[in-house]
């Protein structure tokens, strides 16, 4: 009888709730359409990896005993097979449930525009892969442990990450795995990894950073590596070219945070793996992307050239290449018709409409993805205008117009403070429920893009002279619920390790949050200002803070 527990081949969801069950793997239609976790077809106990004491081993694919690799951590042995199994497919079926919004696959259309859309093959790549099995396998252990608050399967979490990076390393010493679809797959959800779990310890109550950010830097330095080494000339499939319009957001956050250009802002790299092929929204946008982090490097090397050596023609050429790239946004904007306005609350009102779908999901991230794309590009056409100033003092003045909300030039597109606004007006959305762990990991840059702006948003030139209202909007910002959760979490670490001054790194409260965003945007020596402030100095510059209910460092 179909429903009946303990008689139908139906997935442990549906028998226990006694309904029909479609058999689909990785996990059944009836589940994915009431938005509940399919627990997968395996009727054997959920664990499925065995503790072993003493050192930690190298593992195959065979029951033969494991090789020592002289180390003296406790580590795992795996079922007989890493072939795929029911247990496997139940592990891989918790994760996607897990990650994806309402735990579905996106559809062939939502996967246009998403920088998830390289999931759909994450089957494919995993019978292919053994280091991206390993990740998917750790990644599911660890959000049970989370769920569960069970510090036992939080052990074997951390024992399938290492084993995932053991493989790694074996991987990269066979060119055919070094430059597959499967290991770029398993390099991206080893950094998705560490902004997780990366802070956390096998002891518990304890957390250390620095491991952390340096892991999330390995392995994103890592995936671009993987890129450039397989080069744009090779043969790309659908996947590699889902997983290279990912890898291009990548490093264009990784140029962002280091003022440094992107690997792929090179005419082969913007053309040839799409020969033949027509570019999505989204790979139109990383387009536009790639080249902006080059210009925050121009301009650093402006400023660090002496007024009197510097060459006009320099920056009248980095002006021109950004307003080039302000054309080339405006147009990809103009594309997007009316989608760009669903989750811009100057449009749609307050409160925003709800994600449902794949594709509301995918239009939100591609949404947070533009406005963050504004913040950089219009406040870099500013500084360098500044700079411009200092050189000629008759020069015309910056054309960027910043305004709080409630003055006359707050919807200006140009705004930079308009965009920081629309993000935190939506960022909400992506902590929802079934929003899945990807929509909270696609709004860590925009949020991080955000806070840093707000922060100093005062030293800009606002309309209406409103540094007090953008002090009491980022008052507002920090005291969301989001801000408790990991990816907040995650830049906080990432902002302090990031620091090169001691004295920032140990600063705490409002001011150490505005010092360190300071060095990032103006480049000003705020570590020698930082040295010098007394306690009481810092104690009152955080009593700005007050009455804030939950206070973010970063």
């Amino acid at each position: 009888m179909v429903g009946v527990p303990g008689r139908s081949g139906g997935c442990a969801t549906c028998r226990r709730r006694k309904r029909g069950c479609d058999k689909k793997t990785p996990f059944c239609g009836q589940c994915v359409q009431a938005g509940l976790v399919c627990e997968g077809y395996d009727r054997k106990p959920l664990v499925w990896i065995n503790s072993t004491d003493g050192q930690s081993r190298l593992y195959n694919k065979t029951s033969s005993p494991p090789r020592t690799s002289g180390a003296s951590t406790p580590s795992i042995t795996l079922h007989d097979s890493l072939a795929r199994s029911t247990r496997e497919d139940r592990y891989v079926g918790l994760f996607l449930a897990a990650f994806l919004p309402n735990g579905r696959l996106f559809s062939r259309d939502a996967s246009q525009i998403s920088s998830a859309g390289w999931l759909r093959y994450h089957d494919g790549l995993c019978r292919a892969e053994k280091t991206l099995r390993f990740i998917t396998l750790a990644h599911s252990l660890s959000m049970l442990a989370t769920r569960d608050n069970d510090s036992h399967m939080k052990v074997k979490g951390f024992q399938a990450h290492r084993m995932a990076l053991q493989e790694m390393r074996t991987a990269l010493q066979d060119p055919q795995r070094a430059t597959g679809d499967g290991i770029l797959a398993a390099v991206r959800l080893l950094r998705f990894y560490e902004i997780l779990y990366g802070a956390e310890s096998e002891i518990p109550n304890q957390t250390n950073p620095t491991p952390q950010i340096e892991g999330y830097y390995a392995h994103t330095d890592g995936e671009m590596a993987l890129f450039m080494n397989r080069g744009c000339h090779r043969e790309w499939s659908d996947a590699g070219r889902y997983l290279l319009a990912s890898g291009r957001i990548v490093s264009f956050i990784l140029g962002v945070c280091r003022r440094k250009g992107s690997p792929f802002n090179e005419a082969e790299w913007l053309t040839t793996p799409w020969n033949g092929t027509n570019k999505s929204a989204l790979e139109e946008l990383t387009d536009i992307m790639v080249q902006i982090p080059s210009f925050l490097e121009e301009l650093d090397n402006i400023k660090a050239t002496p007024v009197v050596q510097r060459s006009p023609e320099t920056r009248d050429n980095l002006l021109e290449k950004m307003y080039d790239v302000e054309q080339e946004l405006l147009i990809w904007k103009f594309s997007m018709r009316e989608d760009l306005l669903i989750y811009d609350y100057t449009h749609s009102g307050n409160p925003l409409p709800k994600p449902q779908v794949d594709r509301d999901f995918a239009i939100l991230h591609l949404s947070f993805f533009y406005w963050s794309c504004s913040i950089v590009l219009y406040t870099t056409i500013h500084l360098v205008t500044i700079e411009a100033d200092r050189d000629n003092p008759h020069a015309s003045s910056s054309s960027i117009p910043f305004s709080s909300e409630g003055c006359p030039k707050f919807l200006d597109e140009r705004n930079p403070t308009l965009h920081a606004h629309r993000i935190v007006h939506a960022l909400p959305l992506s902590y929802r429920p079934f929003a899945g762990g990807y929509a909270a990991l696609s709004s860590s840059f925009p949020l991080g893009m955000a806070l840093r702006y707000l922060v100093v948003a005062h030293h800009f030139p606002h309309e209406c002279n409103s540094g007090g209202a953008q002090m009491e909007f980022l008052l507002h910002t920090v005291s969301q619920p989001f801000m408790g959760a990991y990816v907040a979490k995650f830049l906080d670490h990432l902002f302090k390790v990031d620091t090169s001054a001691q004295s920032l790194k140990e600063m705490t409260g409002w001011y150490g949050m505005e010092l360190r965003a300071r060095g990032w945007w103006f480049k000003q020596p705020v570590a020698e200002e930082a040295e010098s402030l007394s306690v009481s100095g810092v104690n009152q510059a955080n009593d700005r803070g007050s009455g804030v209910t939950r206070e973010y460092m970063m």
